[in-house]
């Protein structure tokens, strides 16, 4: 009867034995010293990188350099049982890599038995940073939109009392000026032969000839002032364009409502927002748009963000190229067999990539000086949420690359 009584309490310390090392978690039992008496396999991997000399044999030692001082809280703890930490969040240094973190769990089974439970949660934790730090650049990125949106408001307060002040001058027909000394030529000719009694003919027609040379240099001049008027009103029209699109897109942090719209269309927006880059950098831009009427659903600020990022990479991989031939953008469009899914690829001749093309869209990965490596992240979680694809291809360095988007076709309502 014993033997049997002996040999159950040891199948039973056999299958406790047996859970404790199969575990999915890292377990340890340590006395009121630290000193470990048993762990798993999980929590010898866990500990083995914190050990200097290479021992597992105090867990007190083990973590002597992290935030937390288990040894004063065993000591302190008055209870005989009960839990002293419960998922405390524990940061340890490594010498050769960067830190892990894990949750650690601290139960009293009696006065000289302490239960430990660790979990690796390293993976949560850099999550958790990378979101914290597009939070924080979105928050950036909502001030700067609040920002520009006065700023573009101020300016177009401007523009439209520039283009007022362009428009009533080239409503006048006439100058006051130019309008007198018609009048005034037109009496000299019609009292002609009274005034050359009264000056001479000479005197007369010189007085005469003056004016209508005055009169003449007068109309060529507004002639001439009209032209450059016509001019400015059409850049004052492209500018107020201009401005109705970065208005239009300027709050693209702010949630937006998804609305169907051509994809061509959302191109175009992009372009004209970067006008000025590509004059100031002579960039030609090419378009082959296979079918323009593919519209998309989704937030207009939010796939225009994503094109104007995908422009400005093009741009400055032209920067950092000797470019051989002129710089160029070539935009295409074109849908799969049964025209539910929309192409567009954005491909240019600049300095192009080696790397792993899945690096570029990791977060903090950029090969930009200055650059927080958030862009190309952002932009495909970006079109992921609407249901499509980002990607890039190079044929290698100074080869170019092509930016490639891939997005669900929506049929206009009506249509």
């Amino acid at each position: 009867m014993l033997d049997s009584f002996v040999k159950s309490k040891e199948n039973e310390h056999e299958k406790l034995l047996r859970f404790l090392y199969l575990a999915p978690v890292a377990l340890l039992e340590i006395d009121a010293s630290g000193n470990i008496h048993l762990m798993n396999g999980y929590a010898s991997g866990y500990l083995m990188p914190l050990s200097k000399t290479g021992e597992l044999t105090n867990l007190f030692d083990l973590l002597s350099e992290t935030d937390i001082d288990l040894s004063e809280l065993v000591a302190g703890f008055a209870s005989e049982t009960g839990t002293l930490l419960k998922d405390r969040r524990l940061r340890c240094a490594l010498p050769t890599s960067n830190p892990v973190y894990f949750s650690l769990t601290v139960e009293r089974l009696s006065t000289e038995r302490y239960l430990v439970a660790m979990s690796d949660i390293t993976v949560q934790v850099r999550q958790e940073e990378r979101m914290s730090i597009m939070i924080e650049q979105e928050a950036l990125q909502r001030g700067r939109a609040e920002i520009a949106s006065e700023v573009l408001h101020d300016i177009g307060n401007a523009i439209t009392g520039v283009g007022t002040g362009v428009n009533r001058l080239l409503g006048e027909t006439l100058w006051p000026e130019e309008d007198g000394l018609v009048r005034l030529e037109r009496m000299f000719k019609e009292s002609y032969a009274p005034l050359c009694s009264t000056l001479g003919v000479a005197t007369t027609d010189a007085l005469l000839r003056y004016m209508t040379e005055l009169r003449a240099t007068l109309t060529a001049r507004r002639a001439e002032l009209n032209k450059n008027l016509q001019c400015t009103a059409k850049t004052v029209a492209h500018i107020s364009e201009v401005l109705a699109v970065q208005r239009k897109y300027v709050g693209d942090q702010a949630e937006q409502p998804y609305v169907v719209m051509p994809l061509v269309q959302l191109v175009e927006d992009a372009i004209s927002m970067q006008n000025a880059a590509l004059e100031k950098r002579r960039i030609s831009i090419r378009r082959q748009y296979n079918d323009e009427s593919a519209s998309v659903a989704g937030t207009r600020s939010g796939l225009v963000r994503v094109l104007v990022n995908l422009l400005r990479n093009a741009f400055e991989s032209f920067d950092r190229t000797e470019m051989a031939e002129e710089p160029c953008i070539l935009l295409e469009t074109s849908c799969n067999t049964d025209r539910t899914r929309v192409l567009l690829a954005m491909s240019d001749n600049g300095g192009g990539f080696t790397v792993d093309p899945a690096e570029l869209f990791e977060l903090g990965v950029s090969k930009k000086k200055n650059s927080n490596g958030i862009g190309l992240f952002a932009c495909q979680k970006i079109i992921e949420s609407h249901n499509g694809r980002l990607w890039l291809t190079s044929d290698g360095a100074g080869k170019g690359a092509v930016a490639h988007i891939e997005l669900p076709i929506q049929e206009e309502q009506g249509t």
